[in-house]
């Protein structure tokens, strides 16, 4: 899967709790997707590279 969202506060949880002082609860959909394994492929700095990815998948 492939994490692409606007800026929700929890996908900043770092920064945005200190500064709130309190937890930010990500919307359930991206706490489905944080619970899985992580996975993750090293591409170049290609737009081409990307495009292969994606459409082999």
């Amino acid at each position: 899967w492939l994490i692409a969202a606007t800026a929700h506060p929890a996908k900043f949880e770092t920064v945005v709790e200190p500064l709130i002082g309190g937890a930010v609860e990500p919307p359930p959909a991206l706490a489905e997707l944080l619970a899985r394994p992580s996975q993750a492929e090293a591409l170049a700095a290609d737009p081409q590279a990307l495009r292969q990815v994606l459409l082999r998948r």
